[in-house]
């Protein structure tokens, strides 16, 4: 065989190994954590407040003089202690000194109130010692420090009140009130509808940081107020959660039962159907998206058997089809602002 013939053939292997590895979607790639190394400290920091703020029975107050002594101290050990978590002092509860006096005595008040004992001895029989809590934590943040290598940590508080966000994001910490996340089973467990409290139970805790830290990576068009733009934010936002959730099915996600997902699938087509022939794709109004976007018992323009959320679960198809049709990276994704040039680039189909 002579040199320009073996030539030629290297070359045209050498092109099938390209065009075969170009081919290969960056999210089928294998992930690997071994070489990942975090650690987080969980602060609970509303037992911290409780132990220096509760007054026991001991020390009841008994006279003008001794109520007001007791009050200093306890003013001064909380600050005391709160100026060890200047983040936590600043931004969360955002103490100022106008307001300092004022903060300082709802938190002695507040935990000084006996259901917030109860709320504490509640969140310990159903947590426990957080260990489990903080190992979806850790794993979840080496799937973003994989896919995101910039990524920072942040630092991690407990404050259950119920009196706050049920999870706070800052870019340097997060607070997570765990008493929003009792469950139903819990007499202490939050107040609301049956549709909402599905989203509240103690697996629920990793599925909605992750969604909510997405925001952080998820660009986007601030001038596109479209239900079109709003879907594909979405989808974007539960396709990176899965990324870094991979355990965790989209129905776990959504929240969806096997009714929802049946819903869903048998009906794709009757879904387009509607958006398209009432040309709601680019519809602003804020009520029309509402409906579509935000959570809701089922979607009122396909009856009460319906699933909820119908433009999310959409858009994160859409998102599904334009990663299989595109040679892009996790990252690469995120970084579009442009919706309409990834519904485009989907070629989404409802065959």
């Amino acid at each position: 065989m002579s040199k320009k013939i073996i030539i030629v053939i290297l070359l045209i292997l050498g092109t099938i190994f390209l065009v075969t590895f170009k081919n290969i979607n960056f999210k089928n790639k294998k992930v690997d954590l071994s070489k990942i190394k975090i650690d987080i400290d969980i602060d609970k920091i509303d037992q911290l407040i409780y132990e220096v703020a509760y007054i026991d029975s001991k020390n009841k107050l008994k006279t003008e003089k001794s109520k007001k002594d007791i009050l200093i101290d306890k003013r001064q050990k909380i600050v005391s202690l709160l100026n060890q978590y200047p983040n936590f002092k600043n931004y969360f509860l955002r103490i100022t000194n106008d307001n300092e006096k004022e903060i300082i005595d709802q938190l002695i008040k507040l935990f000084n109130d006996p259901y917030q004992k109860k709320i504490l001895v509640e969140s310990k029989r159903i947590f426990g010692n957080l260990n489990n809590l903080k190992n979806e934590i850790i794993q979840a943040f080496k799937y973003i420090k994989f896919y995101f290598p910039n990524f920072k940590v942040p630092k991690i508080f407990i404050f259950s009140t119920g009196y706050a966000n049920d999870i706070f994001i800052h870019k340097d910490f997060i607070v997570i009130d765990l008493s929003y996340f009792f469950g139903k089973a819990s007499e202490f467990g939050p107040t609301m509808p049956e549709y909402l409290i599905k989203d509240y139970y103690p697996d629920k805790v990793i599925v909605k940081i992750i969604l909510l830290l997405s925001r952080e990576f998820n660009s986007y068009d601030i001038n596109d107020s479209t239900l079109m733009g709003d879907m594909v934010y979405y989808g974007k936002a539960y396709l990176f959660a899965k990324h870094m959730l991979p355990t965790v099915n989209y129905q776990n996600m959504f929240n969806y039962n096997s009714q929802n997902i049946k819903f869903l699938k048998k009906n794709k087509s009757l879904i387009w159907e509607y958006f398209i022939n009432n040309k709601l794709l680019y519809s602003k109004n804020k009520e029309i998206k509402s409906q579509f976007i935000d959570e809701a018992p089922f979607t009122n323009q396909f009856g009460k058997k319906s699933s909820s959320k119908i433009g999310r679960w959409v858009g994160l198809d859409i998102v599904k089809c334009f990663m299989k049709n595109n040679d892009l990276t996790l990252k690469e994704l995120m970084q579009i602002k442009d919706f309409q040039y990834i519904f485009t680039k989907s070629k989404y189909t409802i065959n």
